[in-house]
């Protein structure tokens, strides 16, 4: 809460008229409007705005950074304010609890997509596994092992992109959890691109192979 007057960036207030159309009352200015441009030239407010937002156009501004990472992705002179607006496990496991559906799927946790299936199942006897797009769907399994070996190396190509840029293994790993792939699916993965010349990998780190590099 705060007693200053709250201006909101263009999509923020977007997503404010959304929570208005279903009953809720937010106060706050839309920063383009006559009110919000006085309002910012003045000082006296708050600026709510996406993160990674461009702030240049609003002036001289000390900036704050709330986020469940907040006090993990410290970048430059912004406090940070370690504040989450996920739900926790308890949280989780009682929404699953109240919906009693047939089937649940989880997403964008990395391991814990897996663990909290494995625990709605066991706890709740609700069918509950992990979603990916090369594995999981609302009708069940799609793909076989071969597909989703394709879907892995693929991710892996979209994720290390930039010629020249050496990725650190222990973090492709990390990035490929959050996308749902195991550390030996994404090991197999690696082992292929780097037999057909797309990658290269030396000392733990991870680079795209020149073209002059590449056989074929």
């Amino acid at each position: 809460m705060t007693r200053l007057p709250v201006i909101t960036t263009p999509a923020v207030t977007r997503a404010s008229r959304a929570y208005e159309r279903h009953g809720y009352h937010l106060d706050y200015v839309d920063a383009e409007a006559e009110e919000g441009e006085e309002l910012l030239s003045s000082g006296d407010c708050v600026l709510i705005a996406p993160k990674g937002s461009d702030l240049s156009q609003y002036g001289d501004l000390d900036i704050a950074f709330a986020s469940g990472w907040a006090l993990l992705l410290r970048r430059g002179e912004r406090v940070p304010f370690p504040l989450s607006d996920h739900a926790d496990f308890r949280q989780l496991l009682r929404f699953v609890r109240r919906c009693a559906p047939k089937r649940v799927l989880t997403f964008h946790g990395g391991r814990f997509s897996r663990e909290f299936a494995e625990f709605v199942r066991r706890r709740l006897g609700i069918d509950a596994k992990p979603l990916t797009e090369a594995v999981e769907s609302l009708r069940g399994r799609l793909t076989t092992e071969t597909a989703r070996m394709g879907a892995c190396c693929r991710k892996i190509l979209e994720v290390v992109r930039i010629p020249g840029f050496e990725y650190a293994r222990k973090w492709l790993l990390r990035e490929m959890a959050r996308r749902g792939f195991s550390r030996v699916e994404v090991d197999q993965a690696l082992k292929r691109l780097i037999e057909q010349g797309l990658l290269i990998q030396e000392s733990g780190k991870i680079k795209i192979q020149a073209e002059e590099g590449r056989g074929g």
